[in-house]
């Protein structure tokens, strides 16, 4: 048996392994619709399937030293798993500290930098951020709703970083801190906190006239 084969069914006359992309071939399999309803979403968008990344538009939603790319996403290319994004920093540059719905997983394609995770965010007082030294050909996983913040604390050199998200279209969740503000985090949080279950108890139990009356805005303010 071959290394990372495992049988997970055996019938009369097949064993099935599960690997990537095994039996997709056979129209009965069931991966094979998910397969090419995908590959119709990518046609339907006009997309080649080979694209020149230094093609792609670029954008830095209105932050200083940042250029993002969407390589792969929901809104533009009808993705629904996952997201894809190349992002780099110029020297000095950074994210505001946030979080979102989704994991996200990063590589470091050139440059270094600093990683600040709260991984305590969901408790009531999550603390000081620690911090991680980040470096080319190194990678890191983001949990969902841990703030976090990246910076490129290198004065020298780019920092260029691959980035993987799941749940798109990703919803993205600002939290507008200096480091190390324990005590403004703790607030902040807990304020957060409050806002999005009155806001779930709205949605929940409100009547659908005030439900109407009412502006439709995301949480969080």
């Amino acid at each position: 048996m071959g290394v990372g084969f495992q049988p997970i069914e055996r019938s009369e006359t097949r064993i099935y392994w599960k690997v990537l992309l095994v039996h997709l071939q056979e129209p009965k399999h069931k991966e094979n619709q998910r397969f090419f309803e995908a590959a119709k979403r990518w046609k339907s968008f006009g997309l080649p399937l080979v694209r020149n990344i230094s093609e792609l538009p670029q954008g830095n939603y209105e932050r200083a030293g940042l250029s993002h790319i969407t390589v792969a996403g929901s809104v533009s290319h009808g993705m629904r798993e996952v997201e894809v994004w190349l992002q780099t920093f110029s020297p000095g540059s950074r994210t505001p500290f946030h979080r979102h719905s989704g994991e996200e997983v990063f590589v470091v394609l050139k440059g270094s930098g600093t990683l600040y995770l709260a991984s305590s965010s969901h408790e009531k007082y999550p603390g000081k951020p620690q911090e991680y030294f980040i470096f080319s050909n190194s990678t890191f996983v983001i949990p969902v709703n841990d703030v976090h913040q990246v910076w490129n604390t290198n004065e020298h050199e780019d920092l260029q970083m691959l980035a993987i998200i799941s749940r798109p279209p990703v919803k993205v969740y600002v939290t507008s801190l200096p480091p190390f503000c324990t005590f403004i985090f703790a607030v902040t949080m807990l304020f957060h906190t409050i806002i999005l279950f009155s806001y779930l108890w709205i949605e929940t139990f409100a009547p659908p006239k005030l439900l109407n009356m009412l502006p439709r805005c995301q949480y969080p303010l």
